[in-house]
């Protein structure tokens, strides 16, 4: 009879749940039973019935029922992304101390959309050292995590009771794992804005293999001497921060087996050749960096890096014909995105799909001299599963047939150009870019979604 309650009880809400506690004892033990065994608390699933202005009570009576063995914690995550963003859910202060005590075995905390999720909430910031220590007790207790991911974190000032301020962290697209590295943010109480520098850093477990800081000038590092406990990091992501050449350096050459590195819109790095020692890396991604990455800093990298399987240089304007041929060395290179690069030439693309046959997909969208004569060489990718040729003029049907004659069920994007899509492909394009918003599956973003693949 235990087992059919207990089947039974899983149709009922979290408020239903509580509530039922109180018609016998034989039903508030079978019910508290069942939260003891919870190590799983996703509070989208669990609330889901409940409003928003009770949302973070409900999450309360959870963690207060739970026993110390939560490892996967998901705050505010809605399940599609196009819910209307003011639609907020408080996490106050009070669920950050009982996560704290609940959760000594947390495998996942991420800032992020899934594991601990602070998507469309708010945290209540009025006292920066209480909610910096609160996330650094989460990481000095979580002794076997592999992530540490912030990503896109935005953090307003404003107005809120008298001198509060709020914490709104943003959404990013990930892919999660079983088990998973963690993540903090802190709220630097001199200026109100976040700030990860090496003295937080230092909390970091040595069990970290995948490490993304994107979170632009809130990362403060001056240097990285945290890596070398990092034995088993992976995957480093610091795309938006305002690292520095010596950070680069001393990253190189304490995690020479890194296999994804993204340094996109990295506009303090005056230097990236120190790439070329990582040996072992599949996935280096370099976007928008247009002000100092130059030819003889990609030949240094592409020499050093044999191995690359994804390559992304998108809006590099400084990289020239010429410098850009040296791509055709990386043989295995399945992905390559060089979208918006104006050195991409008839010559360079030509040297490309000679010598890297296995590419999959490839972006040259506004490439703009590139022409006809080039734009033919295409044909030789019989690989090739997804092009983006947006905004290359020449590009016409002759050339889509020359294209689909050996892959015919190759995706083709081709805005602005004298090839008119047919009202099939606008609308798997379309299908394609609203999964890039409600499900992160989109093949617009496969290097993004594909990087764990290499832990």
């Amino acid at each position: 009879m235990d087992d059919l309650w207990r089947h039974v009880f899983q149709y009922f809400t979290t408020r239903e749940r509580i509530r039922y506690e109180r018609v016998s004892t034989k039903w508030m033990k079978l019910l508290r039973e069942y939260w003891k065994q919870l190590d799983t608390v996703d509070t989208d699933r669990l609330c889901n019935s409940e409003p928003i202005e009770r949302w973070s009570d409900c999450v309360q009576a959870v963690l207060v029922r739970c026993s110390s063995h939560i490892k996967w914690f998901s705050f505010g995550r809605g399940h599609l992304k196009t819910d209307c963003l003011n639609t907020k859910k408080p996490l106050p202060s009070e669920v950050l101390v009982l996560l704290a005590e609940k959760a000594p075995s947390l495998r996942s905390f991420r800032v992020e959309e899934q594991v601990f999720c602070l998507e469309r909430c708010t945290v209540d910031c009025s006292d920066p050292n209480f909610i910096t220590s609160c996330f650094l007790s989460l990481l000095d207790n979580c002794l076997t995590l592999e992530e540490f991911v912030i990503t896109l974190v935005i953090l307003a000032r404003m107005p809120w009771k008298d001198d509060e301020k709020e914490w709104h962290a943003s959404k990013s697209e990930t892919k999660s794992l079983d088990a998973h590295e963690e993540t903090a943010a802190v709220l630097d109480s001199s200026n109100g804005s976040l700030c990860i520098d090496d003295n937080f850093m230092e909390h970091m477990p040595s069990t970290v293999s995948i490490l993304c800081l994107a979170t632009g000038e809130a990362v403060r590092i001056k240097n990285a001497n945290f890596v070398p406990k990092l034995k088993k990091l992976r995957l480093f992501d610091a795309q938006y921060s305002f690292m520095s050449l010596k950070p680069l350096r001393d990253l190189v050459n304490n995690a020479p087996n890194l296999l994804y590195l993204d340094l996109s819109n990295s506009p303090f790095i005056g230097d990236f050749s120190p790439i070329g020692k990582l040996s072992q890396l599949r996935c280096l991604l370099l976007n928008g960096n247009c002000i100092y990455l130059e030819d003889g800093q990609l030949s240094a990298i592409i020499e050093g890096c044999e191995l690359l399987e994804v390559l992304s240089l998108e809006r590099c304007s400084k990289l020239s014909n010429e410098g850009l041929k040296i791509i055709s060395r990386c043989t295995i290179l399945k992905e390559l995105h060089l979208a918006g690069v104006t050195g991409v030439t008839d010559d360079t693309l030509t040297s490309i799909t000679f010598n890297i046959p296995l590419l999959k997909v490839l972006d040259i969208s506004y490439c703009k001299s590139l022409t006809s004569k080039g734009l033919e060489s295409l044909a030789m990718l019989q690989n090739l599963n997804h092009l983006c040729v947006n905004g290359i003029h020449d590009f016409d049907d002759r050339l889509v047939n020359m294209i689909r004659l050996g892959r015919p069920h190759c995706i083709i994007e081709a805005l602005h150009c004298r090839y008119s899509m047919s009202m099939d492909e606008l609308f798997r394009m379309q299908v394609a870019f609203f999964q890039s918003i409600v499900e992160p599956e989109s093949i617009r973003s496969t290097y993004q979604l594909s990087r764990y693949q290499y832990i």
